[in-house]
């Protein structure tokens, strides 16, 4: 006969559980979900289950054998040990006290059991086979998870706080349950994107919400603004207060709350390691992959890339920070880090990246190079004001704003061997959640062999440990079933590069045998 599935307030409730290993942690953590206080009992815990609660305030650890005074104050328990004579026994102590008692994978020995649980916020869905067989209920909810609107947790939310004022104000049942439904309807079919408010990440959105109506035009798709901390902080460099994450985390956390559905993202800034229960489900096909170095057009520095100037480096340098910069030539740049630098010399660069710039001084020797922050507005109008002689873009962002065709400003697009690019530059990301309707939406319109790039790409940054405090730059191209690794990389003073070549299927083997033997 089928359990009937009482729905408990767990919240600060005591919870026993017996077991060091695998199956004890997963049921601490459901109960954790819930608000359960709990204590878990073992002479031995293993490894992952250190690592699962280390920094966790509502579990407490017992190196112990459970006894009946572990059981104190106890609402239920669960019975995970490798030892059915320990599980049996300390049942029935449970049952002769009052407490609710589950021993794993023993139906009879049960009072309780643990159903297969969607949660979205406060909405919670159960599936249960009455202990017949746990792994169907497993598979039903995956299949009711990957199916699930996402949004429901949200919707549940923003009924909650409304519901008082619309009972209050509409005293007909009747029209009240059509009040209700016409926003629950509404919210189910509009698909919240989150994105950066600059005109280049809006651009992107837009790029994307094309692709999601040409599958499901039948859905409405807002675009919710997100302002970031590396947003906010533009006078410092990125790798001073956080690295890539400081343009990822304000998403992440917005769509593990159910604010968004999912987040466009430029695939370059995003960080090594995603939160916990997020993907990046789909991505756009690539976009040039270049770096380019803008200048203005006919100035000396533009004649000078051109070869139409005096080639002689200046003797005369000086150093900020550590930084050999050169002098530089014109009055109204200030100074750099603190120091006054306003004299005649070199040719100043602005880029935010010591991938460009330890590369592009291998290429040039005339110039010096200094921090630039912005959106690509804000750094194209820094050159045109005179601050810069030249910046360096990536291609992917000024052609997508239309901004490569300027009559004032000329363009030198260096070759992928020339500047590596950075790890999965122009190509454009969806994160969201593993599963349900945005990661469905975002799988069925990513172009395959961006994905296999990006995949290979990220694999290859994550060996060699690169952040935004390492010249770094890594770039794959897939052609068929055969993808060609590339990647450089700073070491003591000297530029590395190396390349491979071999079947798409095994980039892993391709990216450890291309570092092996660069750089042993």
């Amino acid at each position: 006969m089928a359990y009937f599935p009482f729905m408990m307030d767990m919240n600060n409730r005591k919870c026993v559980i017996a077991g060091g290993g695998k199956v004890a942690a997963g049921k601490a953590e459901t109960m954790l979900m819930f608000g359960a206080c709990v204590t878990v009992v073992s002479p031995v815990f293993s490894l992952y289950f250190y690592d699962k609660f280390e920094e966790s305030d509502r579990i407490i650890l017992k190196e112990k054998e459970i006894d009946e005074k572990d059981l104190e104050g106890a609402f239920c328990c669960i019975m995970a040990t490798d030892d059915p004579v320990v599980n049996s026994r300390m049942a029935g102590i449970c049952r002769e006290k009052g407490i609710l008692v589950n021993v794993v994978d023993v139906k009879d020995e049960c009072d309780f059991y643990f159903p297969a649980i969607v949660k979205q916020d406060e909405v919670v869905i159960s599936v249960s086979t009455g202990g017949e067989s746990p792994a169907l209920a497993a598979h039903i909810k995956r299949d009711i998870r990957d199916s699930l609107y996402d949004g429901y947790g949200r919707v549940s939310k923003k009924l909650g706080q409304m519901r008082e004022d619309i009972i209050s104000n509409c005293k007909c049942v009747k029209d009240r349950k059509k009040v209700f439904e016409n926003m629950i309807m509404k919210e189910k079919k509009t698909v919240k994107i989150g994105t950066r408010g600059s005109k280049l990440a809006l651009i992107q959105t837009d790029m994307l919400i094309d692709k999601l109506k040409k599958i499901r035009p039948d859905l409405n798709y807002e675009k919710v603004i997100i302002s970031t901390r590396g947003d906010k902080i533009l006078d410092k460099p990125l790798a001073s207060f956080g690295g890539k994450a400081v343009f990822v985390d304000e998403f992440e956390n917005a769509i593990s709350e159910g604010l968004i559905d999912m987040a466009v993202h430029s695939a370059k800034d995003m960080p090594g390691q995603l939160k916990k229960g997020l993907v990046v489900a789909g991505v756009l096909e690539r976009a040039d992959v270049r770096d380019v170095l803008i200048t203005k057009r006919n100035s000396d520095f533009d004649k000078y890339i051109k070869g139409e100037a005096d080639n002689t480096k200046s003797e005369e340098v000086c150093n900020i920070n550590g930084r050999d910069i050169g002098n530089i030539k014109r009055e109204d740049i200030g100074n750099i880090d603190g120091r006054d630098i306003s004299k005649d010399g070199e040719f100043l660069v602005g880029t935010g990246s010591l991938r460009r710039e330890c590369q592009i001084k291998a290429i040039y020797d005339r110039l010096c190079v200094a921090s630039l922050r912005g959106n690509v507005n804000t750094r194209i109008d820094k050159l045109k004001n005179g601050q810069y002689d030249g910046i360096i873009l990536a291609a992917a962002g000024i052609k997508r704003m239309g901004l490569d065709k300027e009559e004032d400003l000329s363009y030198h697009y260096f070759s992928k061997n020339e500047m590596v690019p950075s790890g999965c530059q122009g190509i454009i990301a969806v994160e969201t959640r593993e599963y349900g309707l945005a990661n469905k939406l975002a799988e069925e319109i990513s172009d395959e062999k961006t994905m296999q790039e990006f995949v290979a790409e990220r694999y290859l940054l994550e060996v060699l440990e690169a952040g935004c405090h390492e010249a770094v730059g890594v770039i794959s191209e897939v052609n068929d079933d055969v993808i060609e690794l590339s990647f450089m990389k700073m070491i003591d003073g000297q530029i590395i590069k190396n390349t491979v070549t071999g079947p798409v299927k095994d980039y892993r083997e391709l990216v450890l045998s291309l570092t092996k033997g660069a750089l042993e």
